[in-house]
């Protein structure tokens, strides 16, 4: 479960914006124009937390498709002998 993002109004940035980037060690910070929701402030760390999570789960639902493929007898990948993989990875050790 997430918690309720920290609110603050726009004029914050503008009026106390050092005061709102120390909010962001807390946690995102909802950006509010006239009480309504406008934009969500991360500081640069979350930011590339949630890009990298991101992209692992990409690589993940990548992988599981490949082996519902597969599974299913669809793929037309290109199956390379063992001694092409070695020569692919270059001086990579396979043996860890």
């Amino acid at each position: 479960m997430y918690p309720i993002p920290q609110m603050a109004p726009i004029s914050d940035l503008k009026h106390r914006h050092a005061e709102v980037f120390k909010r962001l060690k807390e946690g995102p910070v909802l950006l509010a124009s006239r009480s309504q929701p406008a934009a969500v402030l991360v500081s640069p760390e979350r930011w590339n937390a949630i890009v990298a999570y991101i992209d692992d789960l990409e690589c993940g639902i990548e992988a599981l498709q490949t082996e519902l493929a597969v599974a299913k007898g669809e793929d037309d990948f290109e199956r390379l002998t063992p001694a092409e993989v070695e020569e692919w990875l270059g001086d990579e050790d396979l043996s860890d």
